[in-house]
């Protein structure tokens, strides 16, 4: 079984939905609720758009009784992806009170900056980066809710480091346009 793990997510990690779906199901008829293998196929529909499939078994998963960082993390998304916010919002929180997630706080601020919680996006995406986050999105996503809140300079700054730490990052370098023409960017979601 072990091996049949490995495999689903090589193909997963390949982008060979089909056969990582497949796997997965092989490892799930082997050992029915067995949660990696329910986590891997929920993250495999996820990328392969099959949403519903995904969100039922996050929160399977969740019922079970396994709620890691990750699960919870990824159950927020999908709950954020069906509107359903206030649900979402929750797993985030609960996934960042489990441990060092930087996903679920980078995705709780996104979710604030959507419902115009700009002060608290901001504090959520200065978090992640006081924890050494490298990626220049965290500072993309600062730049747009710096920018919401009328701080133009600020903002530049963020964007330009957010390209200094991820060179050609879509959201900076629109950012930096939509700051040139004298209108706040939106923050991108992961």
């Amino acid at each position: 079984m072990a091996q049949l793990l490995v495999q689903a997510k090589a193909q997963s990690k390949v982008r060979n939905l089909e056969q990582a779906m497949l796997l997965f199901q092989k490892v799930l008829k082997l050992e029915p609720g067995h949660p990696e293998a329910l986590h891997g196929l929920a993250r495999v529909e996820l990328k392969a758009g099959r949403l519903q499939d995904a969100l039922a078994r996050l929160e399977e998963l969740v019922a079970s009784g396994h709620r890691t960082a990750f699960v919870l993390t990824d159950l927020g998304l999908m709950l954020q992806m069906f509107g359903r916010m206030d649900e979402a919002e929750q797993a985030y929180r609960d996934a960042a009170a489990l441990g060092d997630h930087d996903g679920a706080l980078m995705n709780l601020g996104v979710l604030q900056a959507q419902k115009g919680n700009f002060q608290e996006a901001e504090r959520l995406f200065r978090m992640v980066l006081a924890k050494g986050h490298p990626a220049g999105d965290v500072w993309a996503n600062l730049g747009s809710v710096l920018a919401e809140q009328g701080h133009p300079e600020d903002a530049r700054t963020a964007f330009m480091e957010a390209l200094r730490r991820s060179p050609g990052i879509n959201s900076a370098v629109k950012g930096l346009q939509l700051l040139d023409a004298g209108t706040p960017p939106a923050v991108q979601s992961k």
